[in-house]
């Protein structure tokens, strides 16, 4: 922070330090006004910052903002076409807008253009399927693809103990269960969303506590992911979006 600040105070003209403080300001103080005017300060010096673009798109769909998100993200595209990161994020702001469709094209194509990211596309893709009512393609995705450093992935774990339980399988889901809960006592946000997918929303919501306690950059996420859904309207989970300064 005090870098970018310093290099805003010397010469205001430059984008990158607005945009490097616009990421703070959302990502970690939760300031959405702040964060917003200092994107839109880098957008103004540089049309085509492709980072202040895809940030300032991720605001906006964090703040529920979707439409103003996807004409950001998508000027981004035009700019940066073989960014794998920017289709990433992309695939983000679609699938908070709930066109899951749209998302997944955008996450295959974060694929298409980084080889590495291709190589992760089962555990992603199956996680999108799986918010779409569809666990038996979910797990016949990512089952035969996974590497083995994934294998103990919190969100590998979160997919296959949700799938099972839409399965109808309680017996494994409590076993995936137990094996993110095995990882340590610090919060886990993708044990969370599994106790959140199973109905057990006070565990949920106990875990998310912690997770805003600590400042998590996660936490940007629980205002419109489809992730969260089960807990909208729980008064706990309306008082933390206020907490984060994300209630509508």
């Amino acid at each position: 922070i005090d870098a970018a600040e310093k290099a805003i105070a010397i010469d205001p003209g430059i984008a990158d330090p607005h945009v490097s403080l616009g990421w703070v300001r959302r990502t970690h103080e939760w300031n959405w006004s702040e964060a917003e005017n200092q994107f839109k300060s880098a957008i103004e010096l540089d049309a085509n910052n492709v980072n202040a673009l895809q940030w300032y798109a991720l605001l906006l769909s964090n703040s529920g903002r979707h439409e103003e998100a996807i004409a950001s993200i998508e000027k981004a595209k035009e700019i940066a076409p073989i960014t794998s990161i920017v289709w990433q994020n992309s695939a983000t702001v679609y699938f908070n807008s709930r066109q899951f469709d749209k998302a997944l094209a955008d996450l295959e194509k974060a694929g298409d253009v980084d080889a590495e990211y291709r190589l992760r596309m089962p555990m992603f893709r199956s996680s999108f399927y799986l918010q779409t009512g569809k666990p038996s393609e979910a797990l016949r995705d990512i089952k035969p693809n996974l590497r083995p450093e994934e294998l103990d992935d919190d969100m590998t774990l979160f997919v296959l103990g949700a799938a099972h339980f839409d399965l109808n399988q309680p017996e494994k889901t409590r076993a995936y269960a137990a094996a993110l809960r095995a990882k340590g006592k610090s919060p886990r946000l993708a044990l969370a969303l599994l106790y959140a997918h199973i109905g057990q929303k006070e565990a949920a919501l106990d875990e998310l506590d912690r997770l805003i306690k600590m400042h998590s950059d996660k936490v940007v996420h629980f205002g419109t992911s489809p992730r969260f859904d089960p807990l909208r309207g729980e008064p706990r989970f309306e008082e933390m979006l206020k907490r984060i300064n994300l209630a509508s």
